[in-house]
């Protein structure tokens, strides 16, 4: 868990953001747009060698989004070539989505 919205927290930030980071998460925005996180609770990498990974301590996380000004985030969609289905992890166009495509209705 990256980030959380509060009790007390306005409509519009309940309604429009994924919350402020949680205690000890660290998160910015690179240049292309996309979310980058870095906590004590993130894993270090990823196991299959052709996802993106970093050196530097933060976790790319595949998803473009800014931090408002008020430290919020809005997530804006999954980077080219990535789906994040509802409640689900990160699949890759040409992995597990691509072999769902050819499962015969």
């Amino acid at each position: 868990m990256l980030t959380w919205n509060a009790v007390g927290d306005d409509d519009d930030a309940l309604a429009h953001t994924e919350g402020r980071p949680v205690p000890g998460v660290e998160l910015r925005i690179d240049k292309r747009g996309e979310i980058l996180a870095r906590g004590p609770q993130l894993m270090l990498g990823y196991v299959d060698p052709t996802l993106d990974h970093r050196d530097d301590g933060w976790l790319a996380t595949g998803d473009l989004g800014v931090v408002d000004n008020r430290g919020y985030l809005r997530n804006h969609r999954a980077r080219q070539g990535h789906h994040h289905p509802q409640h689900g992890e990160c699949v890759r166009a040409g992995g597990r989505g691509a072999s769902f495509s050819r499962t015969p209705r």
